[in-house]
Formats: structure tokens, sequence, C-alpha cells
């Protein structure tokens, strides 16, 4: 979550079950680097945008240099990644 990871390693032959979640605000792990990173993870996975949602809300660290500013509280963006946590800990 809130990573452009992988990077350089291809993770696309994964069988298990895989999240990726990604905030459209973020200004440390850009939209753009995450998506050109998608070939690299299987596609089976599940992604979970956060609109709105930038870096920082992610934990409670503060403002990270270059973030962008988000439109979606803390609260509502954190809400939305305990869920997706949740799911992806749920058995098949």
């Amino acid at each position: 979550m809130g990573t452009t990871h992988p990077k350089q390693q291809d993770l696309s032959g994964l069988r298990i079950p895989v999240t990726k979640v990604f905030a459209t605000h973020d200004g440390v792990a850009r939209l753009g680097d995450v998506m050109r990173n998608r070939p690299l993870l299987p596609p089976h996975t599940r992604w979970v945008e956060i609109k709105g949602g930038n870096h920082s809300q992610f934990g409670h660290y503060g403002h990270q240099l270059l973030d962008g500013d988000p439109s979606v509280s803390r609260g509502a963006q954190q809400a939305i990644v305990a869920q997706a946590l949740l799911d992806a800990l749920k058995p098949n």
C-alpha cells in the first residue's frame, strides 16, 4: 500500500492473492509510477484505489515532501486501507 513496488522484480507469476492499495493524490508513490509497474503484478491482483487520498495519510507521520493535498479525510482513507487489509486476509 502506498508504494510503487514492485519496481524491478516481476511478480506477475505469483499464484497467491495480491492486493495493491494506492491513492490518487499520492505525490510520493505517484499514480503514473504505480500504473507503470502494474504488469509486474499478477493479473488477478485486487486493486484498491483511494480517490483523493495522499501518501501522508497512509500513516500518522506528518506531511511528506512532494506529497499531494488530500481531498478525503485521514480517517476515511485509513478506513479504506483497513477494510482492504481485512479483505485481503480473509480465507478463500
